[in-house]
């Protein structure tokens, strides 16, 4: 191990620590030393972490911070005397992002065989949309906590190494280096198993503070995970992050944006989305292959939902891998001569209107189905269609800890959200 000791309030001293990183065969630590209340002479020798300067005191306070600031060559309107630097390679200007076509990505990155299955993992899309990203942007960076392999975020490693960081089991830096390179107009795409992510609340409450640019995406989500158990599933992170989609920044957007798609497809696209973001945006991927619902040339609405189906009888409306079983126990009910929409609530924020309207004009009543914990999908609709008035709605959340089982399904019945489950509330609510 190396140290080096620098003073803190130095920039140019940072620098030259910064530039020894990884110029040798061993760790680096930069000890950088900092005095509370710097700049401002008169309180450096005082207390005032958490507390005002007393208005007595405030003139004094204020003239010296002036005279730190025009010894440091800085300016009444926050902007520095030095001439701008030029532009940092591997910038462009802000701008649309748009991605190549669905199948072109998957081809492009060796994933030609599930164009012709129609079958893949939402967390592969998401690895064949950040190479792609990669491609068209060279602002987009990739940091991942260990395991690429599963994330698919290898693949943009392999492409782009020197976008990409590797971050170990480290969630908590992990989170505050994007935050670090969103600072300097990078575009972080941050991914780790959702479970994981878990760890670094703080941080993610710091970075929405400081409306940081970044993406995270939680790979493994939900329980559809099967075999791996339930240490590595995560069923608490739609209604953390879904509680950050309604403040507002204060320059016109939510704190968060959460996107949750059911086939590889949407999460390619919802990918290309949060890119387009600019703030903090949340994404949950699935470890199983999910079957392809959309076609390749589908178009994704930040704000939206999709209709999947409609009848007269119920609304359902759910999102994620157990989107799939939903929709097989609409085709089950449907034999029963009970006909339902089914709604793919991909996002957060969401526009409820087309679900209501629906909802309206088959009985007044609503089934969510998710593999979570409450405060996700069904808190959601149940909040907008109180708000609306002379709508039901009935949530099917997960019921017990979830266990280790050999498929998503085996899972889903365990915790009371599997198909038999879906059909019989649905008919039930129906006859009611």
């Amino acid at each position: 191990m190396r140290d080096l000791e620098v003073d803190g309030h130095d920039p140019d001293q940072l620098s030259t620590a910064f530039e020894h990183v990884g110029s040798g065969d061993k760790p680096t630590a930069i000890v950088a030393r900092t005095v509370k209340g710097w700049g401002i002479d008169s309180i450096q020798d005082k207390n005032f972490h958490g507390k005002p300067i007393p208005i007595a005191d405030l003139q004094k306070a204020c003239a010296e911070l002036d005279a730190t600031g025009q010894r440091l060559g800085a300016v009444s309107n926050g902007g520095m005397t030095p001439a701008a630097p030029p532009a940092t390679p591997g910038t462009k200007p802000t701008g649309p992002i748009d991605l190549p076509p669905f199948d072109a990505a998957l081809r492009r990155v060796g994933l030609d065989n599930a164009l012709e299955d129609k079958k893949l993992a939402t967390r592969a899309a998401y690895g064949a949309a950040l190479v792609a990203l990669g491609d068209v942007d060279p602002r987009i960076v990739s940091l991942d906590g260990d395991v690429s392999n599963s994330t698919f975020a290898e693949l943009f490693a392999k492409e782009y190494p020197g976008r990409f960081f590797e971050c170990k089991i480290a969630e908590q830096n992990m989170i505050s280096a994007a935050v670090g390179l969103a600072a300097a107009g990078k575009i972080p795409f941050v991914s780790s198993f959702a479970k994981f992510i878990a760890r670094a609340v703080d941080q993610i409450d710091m970075a929405s503070i400081s409306r940081a640019n970044i993406k995270i995406i939680g790979s493994h989500s939900g329980i559809s995970l099967g075999a791996d158990g339930p240490s590595q599933m995560s069923l608490a992170d739609v209604a953390y992050f879904r509680s950050m989609t309604k403040p507002d920044t204060g320059r016109g957007g939510v704190a968060c944006h959460v996107f949750h798609p059911c086939d590889a497809i949407s999460a390619y696209y919802c990918t290309e989305l949060m890119a387009n973001i600019d703030g903090l945006c949340y994404m949950r991927t699935h470890r199983p292959g999910a079957e392809f619902i959309y076609p390749f040339d589908e178009q994704f609405d930040l704000l939206g939902c999709k209709q999947l189906r409609s009848g007269d009888d119920l609304t359902i409306v759910s999102c994620g891998f157990i989107l799939h079983t939903v929709r097989k126990a609409a085709e089950k009910l449907s034999e029963k001569g009970i006909a339902c929409n089914v709604f793919d609530a991909y996002t957060f924020p969401i526009d409820p209107t087309p679900i209501l309207d629906a909802a309206r004009a088959s009985g007044g009543v609503i089934l969510t189905v998710e593999d979570n914990y409450v405060g996700g999908l069904h808190a959601e609709i149940a909040e907008v269609a109180a708000q609306a008035g002379n709508i039901r709605v009935h949530g099917m959340t997960v019921e017990r800890i979830p266990k280790s089982a050999k498929t998503a399904e085996e899972v889903f019945s365990y915790v009371g959200v599997g198909l038999v489950h879906i059909i019989e509330k649905a008919t039930a609510l129906v006859q009611r």
